[in-house]
């Protein structure tokens, strides 16, 4: 029984039910550059250059009603809209997803702009530790591939 009641406390420990204020106090934490929008369960991560520029890098939304994260890192990739390279983009892309099986590669159909996210259920409250690593995760994931994803990136004129 002294176990049951020890696991218990230890489990309760670090864990919080998913809100919107549970991920600004972690986010915070994270010492990151962040938006909110009004609902107060979506943010914007924002990466920024040496010389001050930003740019949107991760977007995250929590669900309290269906207990769940979703993270996604956008990546400078954009699938050209036709042709022979598209073809081979998006069998990279369903490669990309074969070896990577936390994260999944998305394709925007509207945009062909490329991203890599992940979804996790939160119904046991959600830690620190693993949302922290989820973001590292993504973050790695995108750095990790950033040669086959520069194949299409578009280039500027």
């Amino acid at each position: 029984m002294r176990y049951l009641a020890l696991l218990l406390i230890v489990a309760g420990c670090g864990l919080a039910d998913i809100s919107g204020d549970v991920v600004v106090g972690y986010l915070d934490s994270l010492e990151v550059n962040y938006d909110v929008t009004e609902t107060g369960t979506e943010f914007m991560l924002y990466a920024e250059t040496e010389s001050g520029e930003q740019w949107p890098f991760i977007y995250i939304q929590v669900d309290s009603t269906a207990n769940a994260c979703y993270i996604e890192a956008m990546t400078p990739a954009v699938i050209p809209d036709s042709g022979p390279e598209r073809n081979q983009a998006l069998e990279a892309i369903a490669q990309l997803n074969w070896d990577h099986p936390f994260s999944k590669f998305n394709v925007n159909p509207e945009t062909g702009e490329v991203s890599v996210s992940y979804t996790f259920s939160t119904e046991s409250g959600l830690g620190f530790d693993s949302f922290a690593a989820m973001v590292f995760v993504l973050v790695g994931t995108v750095q990790e591939n950033a040669e086959t994803l520069s194949d299409w990136v578009p280039t500027q004129n």
